[in-house]
């Protein structure tokens, strides 16, 4: 195989997990929120994907190039951010719905019984797309 080649198949790649991820971010929005600001768990997450205080300082911890402060998490751009951040930590090698359990159940979310019911949620966001 060409040089030319096994780039174009990088960037194929490349492109399909960019545009999967973005789908991902994109169900999560609409699972937490609708993509609302709002304040949910008893004030205790914020934005349109609920973040809380713990995960942002992992996800600004993980990529500090990030940057700003937990109250930026209302800002959509901002908060999509962190929640990729959060993900690309925690996430490595799982699937988009294993994922999508992670941000919802912590680093470990995938194994609980309890994130199932929002990853069907997801699921269903992301045919929806």
């Amino acid at each position: 195989m060409n040089c030319l080649a096994k780039i174009l198949i990088v960037a194929f790649i490349a492109t399909s997990a960019n545009a999967q991820s973005s789908q991902l971010l994109d169900a999560i929005r609409a699972v937490e929120t609708g993509g609302r600001d709002l304040t949910g768990d008893n004030g205790a997450a914020i934005g349109p994907y609920q973040i809380h205080l713990a995960c942002w300082q992992d996800a600004v911890a993980f990529d500090n190039s990030i940057g700003g402060t937990y109250a930026d998490c209302h800002k959509e751009e901002y908060a999509r951010k962190i929640c990729a951040a959060y993900l690309r930590r925690y996430g490595k090698g799982l699937s988009p719905i294993d994922m999508a359990r992670v941000w919802n159940g912590g680093p470990k979310g995938y194994l609980h019984t309890s994130t199932e019911n929002y990853a069907r949620k997801i699921r269903a966001e992301m045919e929806k797309q």
